[in-house]
């Protein structure tokens, strides 16, 4: 594919932003980027998908390098997450090989799974924080395997969802793994993903090439300046701000593909999970000062 210099700069310009929102956050990501060049930058599903896939790779790469502390310590629950990633690659690559999506069903399909993922980055602590008893080890492998696959066809068909999934998955699997631990594995999980899912791009001659290394640079910047400023913003105002958006995009490509009762039906279960999360957050962290004088220290330092 031809480009201009102005083009190659926005490209930049928009992979360097989301890398940044990718190390300040863990979120984002792809689910900003694909957005940003089907609506904006004016790049066709069929390329902009399987380009971010590869392109992708840098982000996933530098935030696991500077944030994974304990991964090695849970081997085998990724070992189940890459098992079901592999699973869910696997079908999307004969469907994909077989049937040609179009356009149109593309962003029918992108709009769905932006929506969707906006609710359950609204949803994610909320869940984390609802666990209180160990499933059997067996349910918790299905559960993860399960979670990998959905995490590896949502990838492949979009580029988007990955991580929330995979984070989602293990913390139903593992509800009493502290929060810390649920991140590490979910960056290990993510740059695997990431690499399975690229593998699959390139054997099947999908994407551009000049694409995928723009958003490769651009995403390694954007990674390396935001781990500097880590700890200087807020990152809670950052997700909040991206859950927001990504729903929104999500129901900009239903409307735009005038899937208008899906779009409201959407649209009703982001607020649905908007306030659940309040609900949660209001219960844990009760604003009163008689509550907070009768709170052990200890349980205010955790």
């Amino acid at each position: 594919m031809h480009f201009d210099l102005i083009r190659e700069t926005e490209l930049l310009v928009a992979s360097s932003a989301t890398g940044l929102l990718f190390a300040l956050t863990g979120t984002g990501g792809s689910s900003i980027l694909t957005p940003i060049m089907t609506l904006i930058l004016g790049f066709t599903p069929n390329v902009a998908i399987p380009s971010d896939i590869v392109g992708s790779i840098s982000m996933r790469a530098t935030t696991s390098f500077f944030n994974i502390r304990s991964g090695r310590r849970f081997k085998k629950i990724i070992l189940w997450l890459v098992l079901g990633q592999l699973s869910g690659l696997g079908a999307s690559a004969i469907f994909l090989a077989n049937i040609h999506l179009s356009n149109s069903t593309t962003d029918i399909v992108l709009g769905f799974t932006l929506s969707l993922i906006g609710c359950s980055l609204a949803l994610k602590e909320f869940i984390k924080t609802k666990g209180e008893r160990s499933l059997r080890k067996l349910t918790s492998y299905a559960l993860l395997f399960l979670g990998g696959s959905i995490s590896g066809l949502a990838v492949a068909f979009t580029s988007v969802g990955g991580g929330v999934i995979t984070y989602i998955a293990v913390a139903l699997a593992f509800p009493k793994l502290d929060t810390k631990s649920v991140i590490a594995i979910d960056a290990t999980a993510g740059l695997m993903l990431s690499i399975l899912a690229s593998i699959e791009v390139i054997s099947t001659g999908r994407g551009d090439a000049a694409v995928m290394v723009i958003i490769a640079a651009g995403g390694l910047l954007g990674c390396i300046g935001g781990e500097k400023i880590k700890g200087k913003v807020s990152s809670h105002l950052i997700k909040e701000a991206i859950a927001i958006t990504v729903s929104f995009i999500g129901l900009i490509y239903l409307f735009r593909s005038h899937q208008f009762i899906a779009a409201a039906t959407l649209g009703l279960l982001y607020l649905l999970a908007l306030g659940l999360k309040k609900r949660s957050a209001s219960k844990n962290h009760p604003a009163s000062v008689e509550s907070v004088q009768l709170t052990p220290i200890g349980a205010l330092e955790n």
